[in-house]
C-alpha cells in the first residue's frame, strides 16, 4: 500500500529542528486521520486508524467490515515481479538521493545507476 505520506529532510535544510516539527505534525495521528480516505474513491487508506474513523465507516461500510474481519485482501494476487526489478528500483532510488543531496549531477548519477543495473541484469539473465 502506498499511503502517499513521503517526505525527505536533507542536510541542505536551513532549519532542521523546525522542519522536523513539521514532519512530526504531518505524521501525527490527527493529521493522518484527515487522510482517512473518506473523500477518495478506489483507494485503500494507508493509515490503519482510518478504518475506525466514523466518516470512513459511513462511506465504505463493506471495506471497513472486510478489513476488521481480516478478509480485505482475500483472493488478491501478488504483483508480478521480474528478476532484478527491486534491485533496479533501489539503484534508481540511490541515484535520486545522490542528486537531492548534491552528491552527483543528474546525468552522472543516472549513468552510474544504469551501469549497476546493466551489470545486475547480465548476471541474472545470462
Amino acid at each position: 500500500l502506498d499511503s502517499s505520506n513521503t517526505a525527505m529532510l536533507t542536510t541542505m535544510c536551513k532549519n532542521p529542528k523546525l522542519a522536523m516539527k513539521l514532519l512530526d505534525l504531518y505524521a501525527s495521528p490527527q493529521e493522518l486521520s484527515f487522510r482517512d480516505g473518506s473523500g477518495e474513491f478506489i483507494r485503500i487508506p494507508g493509515y490503519k486508524g482510518a478504518y475506525d474513523a466514523a466518516e470512513y465507516k459511513k462511506r465504505w461500510p463493506e471495506i471497513t467490515r472486510l478489513y476488521h474481519e481480516g478478509k480485505l485482501f482475500d483472493g488478491s494476487l501478488p504483483t508480478p515481479s521480474f528478476l532484478g526489478v527491486g534491485e533496479s528500483e533501489l539503484e534508481l532510488s540511490r541515484a535520486i538521493k545522490k542528486v537531492a543531496l548534491l552528491q552527483a549531477d543528474p546525468q552522472t548519477a543516472l549513468d552510474e545507476a544504469a551501469k549497476k543495473v546493466q551489470d545486475l541484469y547480465d548476471i541474472l539473465h545470462n
